[in-house]
């Protein structure tokens, strides 16, 4: 298999897996990648994170998107609210990330 073919891969198993770790659409998983270059991240990195399982991949994910300012990896029953920088769930305010 050819880089750009292994580097696609990646992308792809990887998009998978933080869609179904954190309960995205891919609808959702786009929109994130628009704010935060998940995929870009994700080739820039892949000398980096072929050898590294997707647990540790999506921990870096997130931790690049929290360095970006970002609190949107979170499940889908979590809202981010940019106003308060708080996490709410359903059910009302939950801790600062």
């Amino acid at each position: 298999m050819k880089l750009e073919e292994r580097k696609s891969y990646l992308m792809i198993c990887m998009a998978d897996y933080l869609m179904y770790r954190r309960e995205k659409t891919l609808q959702e998983f786009l929109h994130l990648d628009s704010l935060y270059s998940i995929l870009d991240y994700l080739i820039l990195g892949y000398e980096q994170f072929h050898m590294t399982g997707d647990e540790g991949i999506a921990e870096e994910v997130e931790e690049f998107i929290r360095l970006q300012g970002g609190y949107n990896m979170r499940k889908s029953n979590d809202v981010s609210c940019f106003n308060c920088q708080r996490l709410h769930t359903r059910d009302g305010p939950a801790s600062n990330l």
